[in-house]
């Protein structure tokens, strides 16, 4: 399965954000949380699911974004517990 990542390094510290392709671009809203998907922040290139695997221990701080980005997380133990807006699952990490 491939999701999209973006990465960052700044000051010496990688930054993930791995969304579900089907969401890009989509703004997530509910009554007090909004995640805008259409935001630069988000924009990255498709990538298989070991790639991202290989980045995550070296991250500093990582988003998932999209039910399959978080059922990807909890599959391989990245994450324990997330959040959802209108049923769309979302988890953050800081190492």
């Amino acid at each position: 399965m491939k999701l999209i990542l973006n990465k960052k390094n700044q000051k010496g510290k990688l930054f993930l954000n791995i969304i579900d392709c089907e969401i890009k671009g989509k703004i997530l809203e509910d009554d007090n949380k909004k995640i805008d998907l259409n935001n630069i922040f988000y924009d990255g290139i498709e990538t298989e699911e070991e790639e991202i695997l290989n980045l995550v221990e070296k991250a500093y701080s990582i988003q998932f974004i999209g039910n399959k980005s978080v059922d990807f997380a909890i599959k391989n133990n990245i994450i324990k517990e997330y959040l959802e807006i209108k049923k769309i699952k979302y988890a953050f990490l800081m190492n």
